[in-house]
């Protein structure tokens, strides 16, 4: 049921009363691109989770087209779940089924910590 509230409010702020403590939870994500010729940066900012995953998902699909060069810019990333991920490795795969690239820049530690653990820091080129 907290799931189908936090799909509801994701772009919002949101408070939960639990054990009369207030905890305020932002479950939003913010998409910014910027293409220039063929080489497509791509700045996420927030949380990219089950909820924010299929967002990314869909503007990636749609702006891959005729780039040579994909940048994500996880600066302002707090935070990657598994279902981020799997958009990664997609956009990875179709990246490098048309000869293109794909990198990963300005990751803070937790981000990284998820990459190493699962393997990725291996597989995707990180700066």
């Amino acid at each position: 049921m907290v799931l189908a509230v936090v799909k509801y409010f994701y772009k919002k702020n949101m408070y939960l009363n639990i054990q009369e403590k207030t905890i305020k939870e932002d479950f939003s994500m913010t998409i910014s691109k910027n293409l220039e010729g063929d080489k497509l940066t791509v700045a996420v900012e927030g949380r990219l989770d089950t909820v924010t995953a299929p967002d990314l998902e869909s503007e990636l699909k749609s702006a891959l087209e005729g780039v040579k060069e994909l940048v994500m810019d996880f600066t302002k990333l707090e935070y990657i779940s598994s279902a981020g991920l799997r958009v990664l490795l997609a956009a990875f795969k179709k990246m490098d089924a048309k000869g293109g690239k794909m990198k990963l820049t300005n990751i803070n530690e937790m981000v990284r910590e998820v990459l190493d653990v699962t393997g990725l820091m291996s597989v995707l080129t990180v700066e």
